[in-house]
């Protein structure tokens, strides 16, 4: 079109008219093109003639449209102003390059369309013009604008989906834990019951054995005064048994006895105070006790494996308040970090470890636990190993329900996302990993005080 254009340009005599003879046949197409043809003065920028399209496509009559210039047509809102279009016409005056660019016009009407302008200089006889095509693109742009749109509102439905999806998997991470904790619950109530029974009837009894072994020594001392002269088998059998040995010792082996059944309660307190079905609403709790606790359920994990290899645990809790909070939920959490800690410095075998507070390298797998409160209105939990370490990559992903990083049997990807529900949905606190690869991991754990 373009070069049809330009031809019909060069068949113009100086004075704008075309030549004779092939005039009619340019003539018509001049006027009946589908694009608006500008012919225009390259100083001026006046024009010096026009199609008919380029009438009806602004909505001026051919009288007017000779009054104007090119610069009248713009919008005029920026960047489509007609500073912006003389700098682009002096482009191609400079250049002598052609211009092919889309420009927000302005119809008689005031109403904005958009047009794709192709602007090329030229020599009509003696004068120097502008040969300018417009094309109507408006309802090419309104598609464009609309694909858009569409596009924006598919991009935000496949958002709401990921999204969903990302629920749906929370859910179903939520449903197979509870399933779980459920099952878990009944187990450890009837374990619980099974261990109370007997243990209760041991732990009461000891004070009475206690007092029974106590009343016989104290007869023997009686017998001892009365009788300093026993019979031989007497002092036979005393000997055999060193009843002096067995008088000292034997207070002693009730004592262990005692802290044996105490620790045995301990330990189920802890399995009920862990178990769901004891869950009770939010209330002050003690966060040293909820620590030591998970300590003591893992206390078969922190067990030296052998003269070599033992976890160093230490522990450096601050002034704590007590906290509102779940404390099941809280042991949850904790038995969840922890056991990845020990799993983590388990796998480490015989590499150097750096160490927790220091960094320096170190053969001893260790734990840290350090407890502060912050601002006043939130406490901090810190539980720190120096085993591997967290890539950035895998850290992205920590709390994502379903994702871990043991062998297929060994890890169900819900212990780390469920702390995260668990602190930040149901406590309102916050749960971070912190972690460079090769030094180490820490876990920080924040929770508001009321």
């Amino acid at each position: 079109m373009n070069k049809l254009v330009e031809k019909i340009a060069l068949n113009l005599d100086s004075t704008g008219n075309f030549k004779l003879g092939i005039g009619q046949a340019y003539q018509a197409i001049f006027n009946n093109a589908n694009d608006a043809i500008f012919i225009c003065d390259i100083s001026t920028l006046e024009f010096l003639d026009i199609n008919q399209q380029a009438c009806n496509l602004y909505g001026y009559t051919r009288e007017e449209m000779l009054q104007l210039s090119i610069n009248d047509l713009a919008s005029g809102e920026p960047p489509y102003t007609q500073i912006e279009a003389i700098q682009r016409i002096e482009k191609t005056v400079t250049t002598g390059e052609p211009q092919n660019f889309e420009w927000l016009f302005k119809r008689k009407t005031g109403q904005l369309f958009w047009g794709e302008i192709n602007i090329k200089s030229t020599v009509i006889g003696n004068r120097n013009c502008l040969l300018v095509t417009v094309r109507d693109i408006n309802q090419r742009k309104q598609i464009e604008e609309a694909l858009r749109q569409s596009e924006a509102q598919f991009r935000q439905q496949a958002q709401q989906l990921q999204q969903a999806n990302k629920e749906l998997k929370q859910a179903q991470s939520k449903l197979i834990q509870a399933e779980k904790m459920s099952s878990l619950a009944q187990l450890i109530a009837g374990i619980a019951h099974e261990i109370n029974n007997p243990l209760s009837f041991i732990h009461c009894n000891l004070s009475l054995t206690r007092q029974y072994i106590q009343n016989l020594f104290d007869l023997l001392k009686v017998y001892e005064q009365h009788l300093p002269s026993s019979v031989l088998e007497i002092e036979t059998e005393i000997e055999a048994v060193d009843l002096d040995f067995l008088s000292e010792d034997f207070p002693k082996l009730l004592d262990s006895m005692q802290r044996g059944t105490e620790r045995i309660v301990q330990i189920v307190n802890s399995l009920q105070n862990f178990s769901p079905l004891s869950q009770l609403p939010k209330e002050p709790v003690n966060v040293h006790e909820c620590l030591d606790n998970t300590l003591l359920l893992l206390q078969h994990r922190l067990m030296p494996k052998n003269e070599e290899w033992a976890i160093q645990v230490s522990k450096e809790y601050g002034n704590l308040p007590l906290v509102k909070c779940c404390a099941n939920s809280l042991i949850q959490v904790f038995k969840h970090i922890l056991n990845n800690a020990i799993d983590v410095l388990e796998n480490s075998g015989d590499r150097d470890l750096s160490s927790v507070d220091s960094g320096k390298t170190t053969d001893t797998p260790q734990i840290e636990i350090c407890t502060k409160t912050v601002n006043q209105n939130w406490v901090q939990i810190r539980i720190a190993d120096n085993g591997s370490g967290i890539c950035d990559s895998l850290k992205e992903r920590l709390f994502d329900p379903f994702f871990t990083t043991k062998p297929v049997g060994q890890g169900t990807g819900l212990g780390l996302s469920v702390s995260y529900q668990i602190i930040v949905e149901k406590h309102g606190g916050q749960l971070q990993c912190n972690s460079v690869l090769g030094q180490g991991a820490e876990f920080l754990i924040s929770l508001p005080i009321r």
